[in-house]
């Protein structure tokens, strides 16, 4: 006969008082209910079950209180007696995060960000903007009104990965109401350290890109009028889309400044006359105290001005900046590569204890591609800047991309408990070696080169798209890998030739690049395509592979004969030397590692490209792991610096300071003030 098809069904079940279940109820389902991540299917599945016209939305994480259920029939009555225009559908209020007092300064961080977000935002968001949707979870909902329209939250996989607020899009368009009221409120528990704290702020930020592609936000976008439209932008999406601009014009300035000193053309478009508080030296602080003005004005007027001069001292001592740098940069990575690329994934939290250790190589498997890599690139082009401008006042205006890509090492091990234990540093290390050599490393490396997601292009779009990005990457690493023994070898570049008309650098650079071109377009279809390349597509790119080699050997016996010591005696000091030859051999790494990462992603070149590639990237992840342990375990052999870090990281809270942590906050500020001035003396 027939093979039986699974049936479906929700089921309300209950104790049979002898250790078991029974059923009370049962809803029969079309088929099965999962389509995304399984938080919003229940919601709504469970709708059917819940008694009366009204349903609090309560995550797991939360809490009643005793007397705050005393308080549930007053705001009942807010259905009933809004004076907005349409009926209330949503009622809001705000959340009291109790795992800000464990004392870990992580915890209280986000602890502090969560209760001016869930007040004074919304309080805003309400009255006078009228643009507050679901935000949170102990939101009160008339079921009435949710049943009939498809159910609370949305479930589809990625695209509604913030499945919350989409109820809140869902009764606007509808025509309801949602309104605030603070007389109320729930305990919620929030992540207490760096690594599920980013993890909330990652999936937040993907899924807000998520749901830029969705018809809720385009019809809302075009029945809402110019007033409310612009102050949804500004309370919503421009919450992180102002993060991506001002990350990414702050990590892209070295770039520029390297390139323009390179090629001798940096004092024409900068007459170093800018000083330490210039707009651009500004630009990542104020990305900091934009987000940390809001708490302190709330703990101004809450608990007064004794209370938030302490705060403001511990936020300083505890390098709260570092904090709030690091996440914008966490919301700026997912944001972009969402709205790039698509793939919003949910972030499951393990809540752990803010107090535990998190090993190195897990801190390296979350924030190596969206932190450390781009640092270490920070870095190296802000060298080069240095090392051929024309002046020697640059570090006026690029100081703060110093300091920005310090908070992009920092964060992880600086809010990290234990961190500056000698034991722990030596944990760490046996800990990465065996992550490398022992599989985890691999899979790691396997889910972060696997198939790429295509955010809706269609796949020979998706595929023009990504090797257009490899060309350029290589493209540009070349070029800075062929600039740097030009510069190093001809005597005032700038001022007497000028790099475009050197012979060398223009023939060998446009073979480079036509051969990187032509190796892009000769096999756009990825090497994880079916179907097999033809043999004209295969003969292509082995000719750009040919002509890539050579260029690359041209470019190799350049360097070698600058890098050599006949060329490097031409160089000031041992120290430039040296410098000069570790800039070169990154910009070739780089190059090398794109053209490989280009090969790799075709059905040609990839059998050989690929295990090149991994080899390259292992090499790469071993040397940034060097290059930040060997500190940390120099800084542990000292044994006070973990003293110090275990002072700062673990207190009480910044609004309630007892004596002894005032004497010490006041005295590290009086020891900064201190030398700051011995440094402004002259002492000549």
């Amino acid at each position: 006969g027939e093979e039986e098809e699974e049936a479906w069904a929700a089921m309300l079940v209950c104790s049979d008082g002898e250790g078991g279940v029974r059923c009370e109820s049962r809803v029969g389902l079309p088929g099965n209910p999962i389509l995304g991540e399984g938080k919003p299917e229940n919601q709504n599945v469970a709708l059917p079950f819940c008694h009366g016209e009204r349903v609090q939305m309560v995550d797991m994480n939360q809490e009643g209180y005793w007397e705050e259920a005393l308080k549930m029939r007053p705001l009942l009555q807010e259905f009933e007696s809004s004076a907005k225009a349409g009926p209330v559908t949503v009622i809001g209020f705000p959340e009291h995060i109790f795992t800000q007092s464990s004392g870990f300064v992580t915890a209280i961080f986000i602890g502090l960000q969560e209760r001016y977000f869930g007040s004074f935002v919304q309080r805003v968001l309400d009255e006078p903007l009228d643009v507050r949707l679901h935000y949170g979870h102990p939101d009160l909902l008339d079921k009435l009104h949710f049943a009939t329209r498809g159910g609370v939250s949305k479930a589809s996989k990625e695209i509604n990965l913030s499945e919350d607020i989409f109820s809140g899009y869902k009764t606007v368009l509808a025509g309801g109401c949602v309104v605030f009221r603070e007389y109320h409120l729930v305990g919620k528990g929030r992540p207490t350290n760096l690594m599920e704290i980013t993890g909330f702020f990652a999936k937040l930020s993907s899924g807000s890109a998520a749901s830029l592609t969705t018809r809720d936000v385009a019809r809302f976008a075009a029945s809402a009028p110019l007033v409310k439209l612009f102050s949804y932008y500004y309370s919503a999406i421009a919450f992180y889309v102002h993060d991506v601009i001002v990350m990414h014009v702050t990590v892209l300035i070295p770039y520029l400044l390297a390139m323009l000193a390179l090629v001798g053309l940096d004092h024409r478009f900068n007459n170093y006359e800018a000083q330490p508080l210039s707009l651009f030296a500004l630009l990542p602080l104020l990305l900091s105290l934009m987000t940390a003005i809001p708490a302190l004005c709330m703990v101004l007027v809450e608990r007064g001005p004794r209370r938030a001069l302490s705060f403001l001292l511990g936020m300083a001592i505890t390098a709260s900046p570092v904090y709030f740098i690091f996440v914008a940069q966490t919301k700026s990575f997912h944001f972009a590569r969402t709205v790039t690329a698509g793939g919003a994934s949910y972030f499951a939290a393990r809540r752990n204890a803010s107090v535990l250790h998190t090993p190195y190589h897990e801190l390296h498997a979350r924030f190596a591609h969206s932190h450390l890599y781009v640092a270490a690139d920070v870095y190296v082009f802000l060298c080069m800047a240095h090392v051929w401008s024309v002046s020697d006042r640059l570090f006026l205006t690029t100081w703060p991309t110093w300091a920005v890509a310090s908070c992009f090492v920092l964060a992880p091990l600086l809010y990290n408990p234990q961190q500056l234990e000698a034991w722990q540093v030596k944990a760490d290390v046996r800990g990465f070696c065996g992550w490398v050599t022992g599989g985890g490393w691999e899979e790691w490396y396997a889910r972060l080169h696997g198939p790429p997601a295509r955010g809706g292009m269609a796949a020979e779009d998706a595929a023009w798209n990504e090797q257009f990005g490899r060309v350029s990457v290589a493209a540009f690493y070349s070029f800075i890998a062929y600039l740097i023994p030009l510069q190093t070898n001809v005597d005032n570049f700038a001022a007497t030739r000028g790099w475009v008309c050197e012979p060398r650098l223009v023939c060998t650079g446009a073979t480079y690049l036509a051969s990187l071109v032509a190796l892009a377009a000769a096999d756009l279809r990825p090497h994880r395509s079916a179907r097999a390349p033809s043999s004209r597509r295969r003969r292509a790119c082995y000719v750009a592979a040919a002509t890539l080699c050579a260029a690359a050997t041209l470019q190799l016996a350049a360097a070698c004969a600058v890098l050599g010591p006949a060329g490097l005696a031409r160089t000031a000091s041992l120290r430039k030397r040296l410098c000069v030859a570790a800039l070169c051999v990154y910009a070739c790494a780089g190059a090398v590692g794109s053209v490989l990462e280009l090969a790799a992603n075709m059905r040609a070149t990839a059998d050989v490209a690929a295990p090149l590639l991994r080899l390259a990237h292992k090499a790469r992840d071993y040397a940034l792991a060097a290059a930040v342990l060997l500190p940390v375990g120099a800084l542990a052999a000292l044994r006070l610096p973990g003293v110090v870090h275990r002072a700062l990281i673990f207190q009480r809270s910044f609004v309630d300071l007892d004596m002894h942590g005032l004497i010490l906050y006041s005295s590290v500020l009086a020891a900064v003030a201190l030398a700051y001035a011995l440094s402004s003396l002259d002492w000549g």
